[in-house]
């Protein structure tokens, strides 16, 4: 299906899953295709696998890539006035990544020229810090950044507060 559109500019695949089922990859390891969209600016993809290839092989020349949940995380967690959702009602889940596997599909990127760029994801002890770090190694050109960033579970830690010194 996607091999006939060549000239796709936007994709948005905004996918929730089913309970139980785990995170299916767009592009898995060891599929030999040509990448199907040379002229693509925008990607949208919820519960990204950290193994798809196809972030490898994303054009250069993208301007936006989101790598949310959906729903996101703190929709399903959250409680209303009626208390918290209950999980007998949740026919889908939102497989959250954590900073390590984030980090994975973020090195896999070479998107020079991306302005805007959305992530949610799980701290874990290896990849927290390092997904900040990457950020700007990776992305020179980046505008916009939205990160959603949840704590471990049971941990009461604070996300990190980035602070940018200017001398000069």
């Amino acid at each position: 299906l996607f091999d006939k559109m060549p000239r796709l500019r936007e994709l948005k695949l905004e996918l929730s899953y089913p309970q139980k089922m785990e995170r299916q990859a767009i592009w898995p390891p060891g599929y030999a295709a040509e990448y199907p969209w040379p002229e693509l600016e925008r990607l949208t993809l919820t519960s990204p696998d950290p193994d798809d290839v196809l972030f490898s092989h994303l054009p250069s020349t993208m301007k936006f890539l989101s790598l949310k949940c959906c729903p996101h995380l703190y929709i399903l967690t959250s409680t209303s006035i009626e208390g918290p959702l209950p999980s007998a009602k949740v026919r889908w889940h939102a497989p959250l990544l954590t900073a390590s596997e984030m980090l994975g599909i973020l090195r896999q990127c070479t998107l020079p020229e991306l302005v805007h760029l959305e992530l949610e994801f799980r701290a874990d002890t290896q990849g927290r810090f390092e997904v900040l770090r990457t950020l700007s190694d990776r992305f020179p050109q980046l505008r916009i950044l939205q990160i959603h960033w949840y704590r471990p579970e049971g941990s009461k830690e604070e996300p990190p507060i980035v602070r940018r010194n200017h001398s000069g």
